[in-house]
């Protein structure tokens, strides 16, 4: 999940994603294309369950790979506190 490590889920000008944005680079219909020495690879992103994605998700907060914002709640290096 950390910024720019998952080819094609964040955009080249490093701006923010949605939650949404990465649940559907994992819903089994997207490929990433890495640059290699003289060709283009594609890579088939397989599909992820939305919880598992979720966690990823929290796991990368809590390591410090990524900042998760909503409004005006701001998320960083802690557990992602859940609405009930």
């Amino acid at each position: 999940m950390a910024l720019c490590a998952l080819p094609g889920l964040w955009p080249e000008d490093r701006s923010p994603v949605t939650v949404g944005q990465v649940h559907e680079f994992f819903d089994g219909e997207h490929v990433a294309k890495v640059q290699r020495e003289g060709y283009e690879e594609v890579f088939r992103i397989p599909a992820a369950l939305e919880e598992v994605v979720d966690h990823a998700i929290e796991e990368a907060v809590k390591a410090i790979m990524l900042w998760l914002t909503s409004g005006p709640a701001s998320v960083f290096k802690e557990p992602i506190p859940l609405s009930s």
